[in-house]
């Protein structure tokens, strides 16, 4: 190891905290084979990085209904998200400053009740409108790392299938979050292959 690093030491880093190993209780109880202790096991307490405890939850049961992944490859999914969610309200602050208060009130908001959406599928954000240019670009971006971060976690590659998981996560995502992120084929498979993914 002398060779690897010369005459420097190697020192650890800062220790993080432990991550709590007990899967994330179902939604409804014990789904999928999962032990009823899991079912009665606390949340992790809100990160206050991106998604509240209620968007988690209401994200986790729609992972656990469509049968996408085991409780620790939905656990750390869910955690790449939150992270990429709070880049992204970072991103369209610089770009889009009034409307991102909007969008944090409206999936608070939308965080305590699973909305369905409207009847011809379009799920706008709660700014009534587009972002803009740039903000919208951002959204668009956010698919594509949401496509790698779907992969390395479930290692399956999401596509842009309407009524597929992915697509599913995506609507899901609208719903709680009130983001305007993209929803139709053409733009979802531009992101995925922007990605890297096709």
């Amino acid at each position: 190891m002398h060779q690897l690093f010369g005459s420097h030491r190697w020192h650890p880093g800062p220790t993080l905290a432990p991550w709590p190993l007990a899967p994330w209780p179902p939604i409804g109880g014990g789904q999928r084979g999962e032990p009823a202790a899991a079912a009665a096991a606390p949340l992790p307490a809100d990160t206050g990085v991106g998604l509240t405890r209620p968007q988690r939850q209401l994200l986790e049961a729609e992972l656990i209904r469509r049968g996408i992944g085991d409780a620790l490859e939905r656990r750390v999914f869910l955690a790449a998200l939150d992270y990429q969610i709070a880049a992204l309200l970072e991103r369209l602050r610089q770009v889009a400053p009034t409307a991102v208060p909007a969008l944090v009130a409206a999936a608070c908001a939308a965080a305590v009740h699973d909305l369905p959406g409207p009847a011809n599928g379009h799920r706008g954000g709660p700014n009534g409108g587009h972002h803009g240019g740039a903000a919208e670009a951002l959204c668009q971006a956010f698919v594509g790392e949401l496509a790698l971060a779907y992969d390395a976690c479930f290692e399956t590659a999401p596509t842009a299938d309407a009524g597929g998981p992915f697509c599913g996560i995506l609507d899901g995502l609208r719903r709680v979050t009130g983001l305007r992120l993209p929803n139709d084929h053409a733009r979802i498979d531009q992101a995925i292959a922007v990605a890297g993914m096709c």
